[in-house]
């Protein structure tokens, strides 16, 4: 049960050796996601969420008690092993209910022992709100993202502060991690502060949150690695602006309002909604023609065919299609086919969490 293996659930077609476009950081109990169960509900992922979401389609209603740590991983696995049959035999994956509990078990039962650090925090108000959320989401054997990100993001929390020394990356708080320090000493938290900027705030990325997870970039002049460490002269901020909020990191490391249609604009900036940056204007984003300077010039209904470098409209369950950009946001390219994502995948199905 490692960080960078546990609680992201890999799609059906990439287990199955075909291609995938992935979302990045499509991680559930923190957005955006950025690594496995440990992480996941330290902070995100993608199956502690969905675990969390079998519990919720196990039979438990709405809105019902606070969860208990230590009910936790019992009420997960159960409700994962009990409850993902029909998804599995859906997604055409096996699915033998007493090895998935043996196997989600042990792995379940290392992760829960991890968590149990006084630098840990978990909020069974949150766990409760994250089962019910997810309810409706695994019950329809769709795989969930960013309705969930909001709340199940508060499952698990690490407290220490960057340069305070830690033994796991789940003691640090959400976005950063637990490395050696630059002298080679005792491990340390590092990286950025997970921290979702206002206008003024000083950043470091511009992020996207989308149906099928959270896109980023990096913000300002400078590149990953180049713009130094919080607090430096000239090093951008710790906050992350949201495209959603109607925000971008601009050149100046500060969190900006996205120029409106008809606005003037460059090619670091991002234009609010529906628009993107054609010849210094916001423009309306298209159907068809041209996919712009950046590739980013298609709408949502949309995608690039980056051989031609058209815009062409998104395709339908059932259509063909060589990659998931094809598809609508909300379906993948499986077996050289539009279908809708699923929650099963191979792993899940043997209780791999």
């Amino acid at each position: 049960m490692t960080r960078s293996t546990v609680f992201n659930a890999v799609p059906a077609e990439q287990e199955r050796g075909e291609e995938l476009t992935r979302p990045k950081n499509s991680s559930v109990l923190r957005a955006p996601a950025r690594g496995a169960i440990g992480r996941a509900m330290v902070r995100s992922t993608t199956v502690a969420a969905t675990v969390v979401a079998f519990f919720a389609a196990c039979g438990s209603s709405d809105g019902g008690p606070p969860i208990p740590l230590d009910d936790f991983g019992r009420l997960l696995v159960d409700a994962i092993c009990s409850n993902i049959g029909p998804c599995c035999q859906e997604a055409g994956f096996p699915h033998d209910p007493a090895q998935c509990q043996s196997t989600a078990q042990n792995e379940l039962r290392s992760f829960i022992d991890e968590n149990r650090s006084p630098n840990v925090t978990y909020d069974a108000d949150a766990a409760r709100k994250c089962v019910d959320v997810y309810t409706a989401t695994i019950r329809a054997c769709r795989d969930p993202q960013r309705q969930v990100n909001a709340v199940c993001r508060f499952v698990f929390a690490g407290t220490l502060q960057p340069g305070q020394p830690c033994t796991s990356s789940q003691e640090c708080v959400p976005g950063m991690s637990c490395s050696p320090s630059p002298d080679g000493g005792a491990k340390q938290c590092t990286g950025w502060p997970e921290v979702r900027g206002k206008l003024g705030d000083g950043c470091h990325a511009t992020c996207t949150e989308a149906e099928n997870g959270t896109s980023c970039g990096s913000g300002g002049s400078t590149g990953p690695g180049d713009a130094g460490a919080p607090g430096d002269a000239g090093a951008p901020g710790t906050a992350t602006c949201y495209t959603n909020d109607g925000l971008y990191c601009d050149g100046a490391h500060a969190c900006a309002r996205q120029p409106a249609l008809d606005q003037p604009c460059t090619f670091t900036t991002t234009c609010a909604g529906e628009a993107f940056c054609d010849n210094g204007v916001c423009v309306p984003k298209r159907t068809s023609g041209p996919c712009g300077e950046l590739n980013d010039g298609c709408a949502v209904t949309a995608y690039c065919d980056l051989t031609t470098r058209q815009c062409a409209l998104r395709k339908s369950i059932g259509d063909p299609c060589s990659s998931a950009a094809e598809c609508a946001v909300t379906d993948t390219c499986a077996a050289g086919t539009c279908r809708e994502r699923t929650i099963a995948t191979r792993s899940l199905c043997n209780g791999n969490l």
